[in-house]
């Protein structure tokens, strides 16, 4: 009792989001098994040794799961037969272009704001949506709301598509506005300036992809999945993750450090606003800031309480957040990285043992550099473990396999993009004033990201070996996610006694 007394003491934001997300899940989705972990977090209140700070902090929480159950019923609602024809507000958050085998296509997303049938009855309001329009048509622009007539379906991956009437215009609503269509302009000014200077195309399109996080190539998405290398095509905290950190290395090179936070601020908020709104995105943009404004109040960010927070807050910008695969991998996988790398690290030191400072200065270069790689090797390999702990079983759930080579691959590999879009980013830098080194480096990284998209288009198919499992139930999946990070908890406030033990 007193791990979990400390631990919703300290992380009371992880707490809160956690019992919103369980709230607005249910709402939505109406499964049952989304009570297992709000038992597991009631379960103290049986107690009579519980805590009164713990007892008011878990009723806080269930009166929070209580209101996301309460507002989705108010705030939403989602159509119970479809398709059915009528007329939709469609506010635009997103455009892209798109293809497959037989067409081009502009791809709009955003939120069904009001849907009335023919007889002007409200059927649908508040949920997410997307309608496609061939690319030969006139493009209505993605920076206002729009009145559209046409069909609401439900796709066969549960998603609701709106489609328009051909012949009849969109109508623009007026007061309205968005930022999708700056967006759109200023990635297709980026994917531009990127293909005009790497010679391989292949190079250059993925590239574009990493930097603006819109993938349009279904073979490279292909060829990346027999990986499990999803997450560095999709738009993602990775990618953000990867900017910022340039970001802050080239501004740390020209400003001190208390300035070059300031300055990361406003930089990763124009990056925010130039990614899109989605929730891995939000979620690494708020944990980056408080980071960010807690060292500028000369405080130390908790975390898990960060994480807590962008939960929340992807919450309320979205409640069908929720739903997302990417929101809920990107959730698992940094809670997971958060609470169990330490112990994944520790786990790892009798076969990789850690060498104190002064032993390893002693070492000859080639040592020097050995113990280094394996260290590198040690950490990747703890992050690996406790990234595929949350996850694994989900994409199981979700895909019924999981590709093998996704262990190895994602040892390395996000490191080769990493340095890839290190490359790409000092030449844009260079352009703005030295442009004869422009075309050396991007040479060099055309080369480079060649041979790293080499790894995934080159390697036989007989490394493909898939974990295969079709017997997931929801149930099962929620019920070891809760028993997981119940014992990660456990394990979590262990291994904080025991640091706190070695600082007395």
């Amino acid at each position: 009792m007193q791990f979990f007394d400390r631990f919703w003491s300290a992380h009371p934001a992880l707490l809160y989001g956690l019992a919103l997300l369980i709230g607005i899940a249910f709402a939505i989705a109406g499964t049952w098994g989304l009570l297992i972990p709000l038992l597991v977090i009631c379960l103290p209140l049986a107690l009579p040794s519980c805590p009164t700070r713990l007892r008011l902090r878990i009723l806080a929480a269930v009166a929070i799961a209580g209101c996301g159950v309460i507002g989705i019923t108010l705030y939403t609602q989602i159509p119970d037969q479809l398709p059915i024809h009528g007329r939709a507000r469609f506010s635009v958050t997103a455009v892209q272009k798109t293809h497959n085998h037989f067409a081009r296509s502009w791809v709009y997303y955003g939120t069904v704001v009001s849907f009335v049938d023919d007889q002007e009855q409200l059927i649908a309001r508040h949920i997410p949506g997307s309608i496609m329009l061939p690319e030969g048509s006139n493009r209505p622009l993605a920076n206002q709301e729009y009145a559209i007539q046409g069909t609401l379906l439900l796709s066969r991956r549960g998603n609701f598509i709106l489609k328009g009437d051909k012949g009849v215009p969109w109508i623009p609503i007026g007061g309205t506005w968005s930022l999708a269509e700056w967006r759109f302009q200023a990635k297709e000014w980026v994917s531009g300036y990127i293909r005009s200077h790497m010679d391989n195309r292949k190079t250059a399109t993925f590239l574009s992809g990493i930097a603006t996080g819109d993938f349009d190539d279904r073979l490279m998405k292909a060829a990346f999945s027999r990986f499990g290398l999803q997450h560095i095509m999709a738009i993602s905290g990775f990618h953000f993750a990867i900017i910022a950190a340039i970001i802050g290395f080239f501004l740390r090179c020209i400003a001190p450090l208390r300035l070059t936070a300031i300055l990361l601020l406003t930089a990763v908020t124009g990056y925010f606003l130039f990614l899109g709104f989605s929730a891995s995105i939000i979620r690494a943009f708020i944990m980056l800031q408080l980071f960010l404004i807690a060292f500028l109040w000369e405080k130390q960010a908790n975390p898990l309480n960060s994480l807590g927070v962008a939960l929340i807050i992807c919450l309320l910008v979205d409640p069908f957040n929720c739903m997302n695969l990417g929101f809920q991998l990107s959730f698992l996988t940094t809670a997971a990285i958060l609470i169990f790398y330490s112990a994944a690290n520790r786990l790892l030191e009798p076969v990789f043992s850690q060498r104190r400072l002064g032993v390893a200065i002693e070492m000859n270069h080639r040592n020097q550099w050995g113990y280094l790689l394996m260290n590198f090797f040690k950490q990747g390999l703890a992050l690996t473990i406790a990234v595929n702990l949350s996850s694994l079983p989900v994409c199981l759930y979700y895909f019924h396999q999981y590709p093998v080579m996704s262990l190895p691959y994602n040892l390395f590999f996000p490191l080769l993009v990493s340095l890839s879009m290190l490359l790409l980013m000092i030449g844009g830098v260079l352009d703005l004033g030295l442009s004869f080194a422009v075309k050396p480096v991007h040479a060099l990284n055309n080369l480079f990201t060649e041979w790293v998209l080499g790894l995934t288009f080159n390697i036989p198919r007989s490394v493909d070996i898939y974990l295969q499992a079709d017997w997931i139930t929801p149930f099962m999946l929620l019920s070891y996610l809760t028993l997981l990070f119940g014992a990660g908890v456990w394990v979590f406030g262990r291994m904080k006694e025991q640091e706190s033990a070695k600082l007395l």
